[in-house]
Order: C-alpha cells, then structure tokens, then sequence
C-alpha cells in the first residue's frame, strides 16, 4: 500500500524486499536495514559497495510481457550498501510482532 517502501539491487537479479511500518512511513533506519537485505539477497551479493534502489511501492508497475520480477518504477532513490552488514542483520532473528 502506498507508504510502503519497494527495494531492489540496481540492475541485477534479486529479491523485491518490502519495507512496511503499519500506520506511518517507514524512517530511514529502516529503509537501510531493508537496502542492505536486497543486496544481499541479490546476484551483487559479493560486492561491498552496492546500489539498491528505493521507492513509494505505489509507483511500482509490473512490464507487461516483461517476465517474471520484472517492473519499472520512477522516482526513486538511490542507497549504496555493504551486503555483508546483512550478516549481522540476520544473526539478529526475525523481530517478533510485539517489536515492531
């Protein structure tokens, strides 16, 4: 839903990773753990510095006869990343209902 935040690896295969913060935008701190996590879950997972673009998923639109994953999406932002900081990330757990 719009307010939802839609990453993904700069061309380059990878995860869709979605950044939602039920009743309020998403804050920066989040967006990055969410940048971090589509570099990692990319085919740029090897890098160090990777760029993960960011946008409102209401501007997100599906490529008719594009295939599978594939979309177009203007604005966005771009972040640059470590994938390895998703390590740690993931070390973490998932974060239960009650620490959202």
């Amino acid at each position: 839903r719009r307010g939802d935040i839609w990453l993904h690896a700069h061309e380059v295969p990878g995860s869709h990773v979605l950044v939602r913060r039920p009743g309020a935008t998403p804050c920066e701190e989040d967006v990055l753990r969410g940048a971090i996590l589509a570099a990692w879950f990319s085919a740029a997972r090897q890098g160090s510095n990777v760029v993960v673009d960011a946008t409102d998923v209401a501007t997100v639109r599906r490529i008719p006869g594009g295939g599978a994953g594939r979309v177009s999406f203007k604005p966005q932002q771009s972040l640059r990343v470590d994938p390895w900081q998703a390590e740690a990330l993931l070390a973490q757990g998932t974060p239960s209902p009650d620490d959202r």
